[in-house]
C-alpha cells in the first residue's frame, strides 16, 4: 500500500523534469535464506502500485551490506546515490533527498544536497539531535516535493524532542 499524497509527490517530480531513485540500505539481500528475493519482491510490489497511479521511479538502489561491513554504498556513503547519477548523467548539486531516516538526513549533510526529513514511515523515531541536523521537516512525500519545487515554504525542524508523525513511507 502507497502512503498517502507519495503518488503525487512522485508525480509532481517527474512533471517538473526531475528523475527519482529509491536508494535503500537492505542487509538482508545477503542472507542466505533471503537470497535478495525479499528486496525484488517489493520492489516489484512498489512499482505496481506505483504504475497503478501512473507514476515509476527511475531507478532503484540497494546496499545489501550489513552496517559493521562499512562498505561506501551503505548510506550515509554515497556510493549508490553517485551511481545514480553516473548512470543518468545528472548534476549531484541539483539534487534532493526526501527520507524519512537519520541516514538519508546524513547523506545530505555529507553530500551537501538539501535533505528533508519526513514525519513518516522512521521519521517519528528519529531523534531529536537527528531532526535538528535536518535542514527541513515535511509531513509527507507530496509536501516535500512541493517545497522542493518551491510551491511553498520549507518547515524548520521542530526542536522539541516529541514525535513527527505515524504515516508509512519510503526514500526518494
Amino acid at each position: 500500500m502507497l502512503t498517502p499524497q507519495a503518488a503525487a509527490g512522485i508525480r509532481a517530480l517527474h512533471e517538473a523534469g526531475i528523475m527519482i531513485a529509491a536508494i535503500t540500505d537492505q542487509p538482508a539481500i545477503r542472507c542466505a535464506d533471503h537470497a535478495g528475493a525479499d528486496v525484488s519482491h517489493v520492489q516489484a510490489a512498489v512499482s505496481e502500485l506505483l504504475q497503478r497511479e501512473g507514476v515509476r521511479l527511475d531507478g532503484w538502489y540497494s546496499c545489501p551490506h550489513a552496517p559493521d561491513e562499512d562498505c561506501l554504498c551503505r548510506k550515509p556513503h554515497s556510493g549508490l546515490l553517485r551511481a545514480f547519477t553516473l548512470e543518468h548523467s545528472l548534476d549531484l548539486s541539483r539534487g534532493v533527498i526526501i527520507g524519512d531516516t537519520t541516514s538519508d538526513i546524513d547523506l545530505g549533510n555529507r553530500t551537501g544536497i538539501p535533505a528533508i526529513l519526513l514525519a513518516t514511515g522512521c521519521g517519528p523515531d528519529v531523534d531529536a539531535p537527528t531532526r535538528r541536523q535536518a535542514p527541513y521537516v515535511c509531513g509527507n512525500l507530496s509536501e516535500a516535493s512541493a517545497n522542493f519545487l518551491g510551491k511553498e515554504g520549507l518547515t524548520e525542524p521542530d526542536p522539541l524532542p516529541g514525535p513527527l508523525g505515524s504515516i508509512n513511507s519510503g526514500w526518494l
